[in-house]
């Protein structure tokens, strides 16, 4: 259960953790409202099909475009209506033509080489109930479990005209039939809304349906019980909305003085520590190490100084066990998914193996994460499959030019936002004056802040598209400035004072 939530908007962008008392369960960094985020819909265009490897693109008018699969897995149980040739239609799409358009929806985020991938399965979600206009029939969160209930939101959900599919999520069987009523139709009237314009949108972003701080809050299970701090006015006025959208609404929430501010900030250290440190401790002295690759994330866990007097096989399982229940929330708390390989320390035992196995489908079950988790290898390797629906902590960070290392502060890290930003924002006046045309700036930072540069894609395209060429050089003094000369001309940033 999450007791407390803070959340920050600064010049990196809004920041947000989610804290149970055992701890930090969920953290989210440098998000923006403008940003794309899962589940926006978009009106979209097909700019080229490629039927053999089964996809689409279609230009979103964003700066990549989205992927779609020709054969879609999205939903199956609702789309499970369609018949045979629906289907095979469906698998091969030689419906599509370049320049057709369509509404599609945002499943997963960019994060590197991988674009953003798209469906037209199209659904709008409440955090109790999900509506699918293309399906068909009633189905539940695995939290509904008693078949009185079930029985009951069938009932409940036949009675209303509307057509498409409906899932229930977990909130829903805590929630008034006429609660769930209202909620619904407010789904419905957003669907009705795009259909009603769908011939005058252009192509681009249509419709969010959640607002992001309140995805947030809701895919933390956050509720009336929950402590919810902010350190602004317009965050407060986020978080009320969304509690108004409650069955049990509440108004609880508390503005960080700035007096607090600095403790506030001294809170986000830590949590930022937490997700971002590769080694974990282990409740009796082992430990495993968390590391992120571009193809996966590998889990190493070794039995450290494993405080145990028991034989050594009985060592080996009982840190094998210690972190197969830390395992899953310290992937959620990193926002690591897809492929995950976890090298234990070698069992011989098949029983020891299967309770291996067993306490990890469990925990993850508890937290509702959905996992596929594979047996032992010969090598002592177990996989994990998690559906990934965007970038981790740690790659959000990146693909915003901040570079974190151990001990460095979130309010660093603001410090380094800021300046890239300001940066970033003089460079663009200054392309679009052509003030830079073919010319060349001399940039001087910290070595951070200048890593960050180097792996900004968004910063180097820029510089191409203006035919800039740029220098660096590290001085460890400018810890929180960006100073860029410009011919003879020498800029600041974040102040933008001309020397």
């Amino acid at each position: 259960m999450i007791s407390e939530v803070l959340l920050s908007h600064n010049a990196a962008g809004l920041w947000g953790a989610a804290i149970s008392p055992d701890g930090l369960v969920g953290f989210v960094a440098v998000e923006h409202e403008a940003d794309p985020q899962v589940n926006d819909i978009f009106m979209g265009v097909v700019s080229r099909v490629i039927t053999d490897l089964g996809f689409a693109f279609i230009d979103l008018g964003l700066d990549r475009a989205g992927v779609l699969p020709l054969k879609e897995t999205r939903h199956s149980q609702a789309f499970a209506h369609l018949n045979g040739a629906q289907l095979a239609n469906e698998k091969k799409r030689s419906g599509l033509q370049v320049g057709q358009r369509l509404l599609v929806q945002l499943v997963r985020l960019e994060e590197g080489d991988k674009g953003i991938r798209v469906s037209r399965r199209l659904s709008l979600a409440s955090r109790y109930q999900i509506y699918l206009p293309g399906g068909q029939g009633v189905y539940f969160s695995k939290a509904i479990d008693q078949e009185s209930a079930r029985r009951e939101l069938i009932t409940f959900a036949e009675q209303q005209s509307q057509r498409g599919g409906r899932h229930f999520r977990g909130p829903a069987a805590c929630a008034s039939q006429k609660f769930l009523a209202e909620d619904f139709d407010r789904l419905a009237d957003h669907w009705q809304s795009l259909v009603g314009q769908i011939d005058q949108l252009r192509v681009g972003f249509v419709k969010r349906v959640t607002p992001i701080v309140s995805s947030w809050l809701d895919a933390w299970g956050a509720d009336i019980r929950c402590r919810i701090q902010v350190d602004s006015d317009i965050l407060q006025q986020q978080v009320l909305a969304w509690s108004q959208s409650l069955h049990e609404p509440s108004s609880a929430v508390t503005v960080i003085s700035p007096d607090d501010k600095a403790a506030y900030t001294q809170d986000f250290d830590r949590l930022l520590e937490v997700c971002l440190t590769e080694k974990i401790e282990l409740p009796s002295g082992g430990n495993m190490i968390i590391h992120e690759t571009e193809a996966m994330v590998t889990i190493d866990v070794n039995s450290g100084s494993y405080v145990s007097n028991a034989a050594n096989a009985q060592k080996a399982r009982c840190a094998n066990l210690e972190a197969a229940r830390v395992i899953p929330m310290a992937l959620r708390r990193k926002g690591l998914a897809g492929l995950v390989a976890i090298d234990f320390i070698g069992l011989i035992d098949q029983r020891d193996r299967q309770e291996i196995i067993d306490v990890l489908s469990e925990v993850f079950l508890e937290q509702g994460q959905a996992v596929r988790v594979s047996d032992f290898s010969d090598l002592g390797v177990v996989l994990l499959s998690l559906y990934k629906s965007g970038p981790s902590v740690f790659k959000r960070l990146q693909s915003r030019g901040l570079i974190w290392a151990a001990g460095e502060s979130f309010s660093h890290l603001v410090s380094q936002a800021c300046a890239l930003a300001r940066f970033k924002a003089w460079l663009d006046s200054q392309l679009l004056t052509t003030c830079l045309g073919g010319g060349h700036l001399l940039v001087r930072s910290s070595a951070v802040i200048i890593t960050g540069m180097i792996q900004d894609v968004m910063l180097l395209q820029q510089l191409q598209q203006g035919a800039v060429a740029m220098k660096f050089e590290v001085d460890q003094t400018l810890e929180r400035v960006i100073k860029v000369r410009q011919e003879q001309v020498w800029w600041q940033f974040p102040e933008e004072s001309l020397e």
